[in-house]
């Protein structure tokens, strides 16, 4: 009896070859040339896989303790963009200056700031101090022009400077009424004298025009018209006058504000009202007139017209008898975020106003004018403008994009348009918003917006925002992220997923394709010509204790006298799932990777069989000079693999060929 027995006939081995590389791409199934985890790799030499550039150090100076924020300006005679950086309560400009804000009111504690760029001014917020970083750079020495918005006088509460407020009922141009009584007011004509008498018998003869206030009537100010023959009541205001007594010390000023007030200015009064016979009542008042100005070297007082009531002629309340503080400063809303768009600051708020009132609010200041807030005339298109909004919940972040004003919450998106006070309009949109502890994520790059929301970071061109960051997985969990632009890339930093600590990733916006880079954690990024400032956070913990400090760094050296990161960068990029897209019999026979080295790159290449989770060194390379090379590897026979490739020092890989040889019975 015979036995036939199928010949195996040899299937010819097949090559295929992988020269454009895609970048990261986490979802189980993958193409060649994207890779499922990487560190340090770029698309800069794109379609090639390379290793990304030394970052520039711009400032050999200590680490800090705590650069809460930067922001980059122009530093005019100097050459070249310096960045300003906040370290506690120190504000620094590059190394040419650094100025303490403690006397301006900022304590170094642990409150998040944020640097705002207006003109030539850098806002610190939520302080509202401003500083004026243009100013003396050309001199490298601190600014002079430098202050808190709000910039008022506080009455001491040691009452070392004793201060006494004056409140007079008048009109709108601060003119006392004649005569002040707890009757109607009357006139008595005589047609035999042709003069008038009034209710002290003393003769007059005009009364056109006369001013009277009738005593314990809060708006009692009456006016009295000859031609009518009688009295009108007209609207009464209060002139406030503020003073202090002389000491030891000498004069302080009245008012601490920068520059002279003007009609239809703020100001926030408390300690000037007195239950029983009025005053101004504690809150912000528009300004009607001005008297006098603020004097820094005699403090002989300032005068101001304001709406409020009085039902006595004149009204004394001193800070020594009365136990009050008494508080004058120009009116800045709590905000939880700020930009500048417009020449304007922008801000909103969403919970306390700071006075026990709950608003859901956005806000603007006066065009060019950041001391200007909350009363406004709308007929003024230059005026402050306070806007309510309906949809519920706290606010995420605020950007300028395309040149409107645009605040975020989760689930919500505000554009301001329109021009002046009289033709802005809030255009509200339900979308994916910013996820909370996400507003640093904010950047323009090109044409387009992004930032990182609950589950995904988003692209919003104008239209509607989209999700980009599919090939990086769901993003949910991370507490914080922070984001910016250089040159057409977007970059983002994460923090705090399942205690997995930080992660930089970059996306070529260009492209459509992401990177990641390393686990550096960033408090703030500021971008300029192409380049961007970070502040790197470094953390090092000992036992049970966290020391935390800070270093600036540039995505890429500012120029070629710039000092870069001393050590090699170290690299990996892994592969997808390789041999599962053929469901016969087959095995790689061969690998050929294609790859140029510079000087002192050290290369292994590493293969994991059958998803084992180990990692073999199959191959390993290294560079004593700048070469190009070309690393066969013959793997083990199995039925998929995954290859890493990691190096230190820099590298760009052209291609990667596989020879797969695969067997059937025919």
């Amino acid at each position: 009896m015979s036995l036939y027995q199928s010949p195996l006939y040899s299937i010819p081995s097949t090559r295929t070859m992988t020269a454009s590389f895609g970048g990261l791409n986490r979802r189980p199934v993958i193409a060649d040339g994207e890779f499922f985890d990487m560190q340090n790799l770029t698309s800069d030499d794109a379609p090639l896989l390379s290793v990304r550039p030394k970052r520039g150090i711009p400032f050999q100076h200590e680490k800090q303790k705590k650069p809460a924020a930067i922001a980059v300006r122009g530093a005019g005679g100097l050459g070249v963009d310096q960045a300003v950086w906040l370290d506690g309560t120190v504000l620094h400009y590059g190394l040419s200056w650094a100025l303490d804000l403690a006397p301006y009111g900022m304590t170094d504690d642990d409150t998040e700031r944020r640097l705002v760029a207006m003109g030539v001014y850098i806002i610190v917020f939520p302080d509202m101090i401003y500083v004026n970083a243009v100013e003396t750079a050309e001199r490298a020495v601190a600014p002079t022009d430098v202050g808190r918005i709000e910039d008022g006088f506080y009455g001491d509460g040691d009452k070392i400077y004793d201060v006494k407020a004056t409140i007079t009922m008048c009109d709108i141009d601060g003119v006392a009424p004649q005569y002040a009584q707890n009757i109607e007011p009357i006139f008595i004509y005589n047609e035999e004298t042709k003069v008038y008498k009034d209710v002290n018998n003393e003769t007059h003869k005009t009364v056109n025009g006369f001013l009277w206030q009738k005593i314990g009537e809060a708006d009692g100010l009456y006016r009295y018209s000859e031609e009518e023959g009688s009295w009108y009541k007209i609207k009464a205001y209060v002139k406030l006058s503020l003073d202090q007594n002389y000491n030891m010390l000498g004069w302080i000023k009245a008012l601490n504000l920068r520059e002279e007030l003007r009609e239809g200015d703020a100001l926030r009064f408390a300690g000037v009202y007195d239950e029983t016979n009025g005053g101004i009542e504690d809150g912000a008042h528009m300004v009607m007139k001005v008297f006098g100005r603020n004097d820094n070297v005699s403090g002989t007082g300032f005068e101001v017209v304001v709406e409020g009531t009085t039902k006595v002629t004149t009204l004394e309340i001193q800070q020594s008898v009365t136990g009050k503080t008494i508080t004058v400063e120009r009116p800045v809303p709590v905000m939880d975020h700020m930009i500048e768009a417009g020449n304007r600051l922008w801000g909103c708020r969403y919970g306390d106003d700071g006075s026990g009132h709950f608003v859901n609010e956005i806000y603007c200041s006066a065009s060019g004018d950041f001391y200007r807030w909350i009363l406004g005339d709308v007929t003024n298109d230059d005026s402050p403008v306070t806007f309510s909004v309906g949809a519920d919940g706290g606010f995420t972040g605020a950007v300028t994009f395309q040149g409107y004003p645009t605040f975020f919450k989760e689930h919500t998106m505000f554009r301001i348009s329109g021009y002046g006070a009289s033709g802005f309009a809030v255009n509200d949109t339900p979308c994916v918003g910013v996820a909370r502890g996400a507003h640093k994520s904010l950047a323009v790059v090109g044409n387009a917006l992004y930032y990182k929301s609950p589950t995904a970071v988003m692209g919003f061109d104008g239209s509607a925002p989209v999700s980009v960051s599919e090939r990086l997985g769901k993003l949910t969990g991370y507490t914080r992220a922070v984001g910016g632009a250089c040159g057409d890339k977007y970059y983002l930093s994460l923090y705090g997923y399942k205690g997995q600590g930080a992660v930089l990733y970059a996306m070529d916006t260009t492209q459509g394709v992401w990177h990641k880079e390393d686990a550096t954690e960033v408090e703030s990024m500021a971008a300029v010509s192409g380049n961007m400032y970070f502040v790197r956070v470094l953390r090092k913990k000992v036992g049970e204790e966290e020391t935390v400090t800070h270093e600036i760094r540039t995505v890429t050296p500012r120029s070629a006298n710039d000092p870069t990161e001393t050590e090699p960068v170290r690299w990996y990029a892994e592969t997808g799932l390789i041999g599962l897209d053929d469901p016969d019999a087959k095995y790689i026979s061969k690998l050929a990777i294609r790859m140029s080295l510079e000087a002192g790159t050290l290369i292994r290449i590493m293969v994991q069989y059958n998803s084992s989770g180990y990692w073999k060194q199959i191959g390993a390379t290294e560079a004593a000079s700048v070469k190009t090379v070309t690393i066969p590897v013959v793997p083990a026979r199995c039925d998929h693999m995954r290859l890493r490739l990691e190096g230190v020092g820099g590298c760009k890989v052209y291609s990667i060929t596989k020879t797969l040889q695969a067997g059937a019975e025919v």
